[in-house]
């Protein structure tokens, strides 16, 4: 590949590209490996948007390992972390989730690294141009 940042080039024709197969439905360990933090000023709803990374030991004997050799990475976004009843259980939920103890906070930067069972479900592309895998619901690790 070319150092020039202006043009990319591939060892292959991308007319052939291929596109990676979806992880299937499921329940696999994940480690945290981003979380950031999102904000509405219209709703005042704080929330975390988490990337996991799933390990290839735990793809499915069927599932081709080539798209995603270092591990398959996938998003989650949490439910409202508000500061009322329902959103300091989320929070108290999601900490559990990840063997982190309650509080009276939760610092994003506690989930990095940490392991949990996420479920994996598939859902329409943003652009509505096929599907994609979404992390449907976290919780503790077996």
């Amino acid at each position: 590949m070319s150092d020039d940042v202006s043009m990319f080039e591939f060892s292959q024709d991308l007319a052939e590209a291929k596109k990676p197969p979806l992880l299937p439905i499921g329940e696999y360990d994940a480690t945290v490996i981003k979380a950031v933090p999102g904000f509405k000023e219209e709703t005042g709803n704080r929330w975390l948007n988490i990337s996991y990374r799933i390990k290839p030991e735990q793809y499915p004997a069927d599932y081709d390992p080539s798209f995603d050799p270092e591990g398959k990475v996938v998003f989650y976004m949490t439910k409202p972390l508000k500061d009322d009843a329902r959103g300091r259980y989320n929070a108290s939920e999601l900490l559990k989730a990840h063997g982190l103890p309650g509080g009276r906070g939760l610092n994003p930067n506690d989930l990095i690294g940490q392991t949990a069972r996420v479920r994996i479900v598939h859902d329409k592309e943003f652009n509505g141009d096929g599907m994609r895998e979404k992390v449907a619901s976290v919780q503790v690790a077996e």
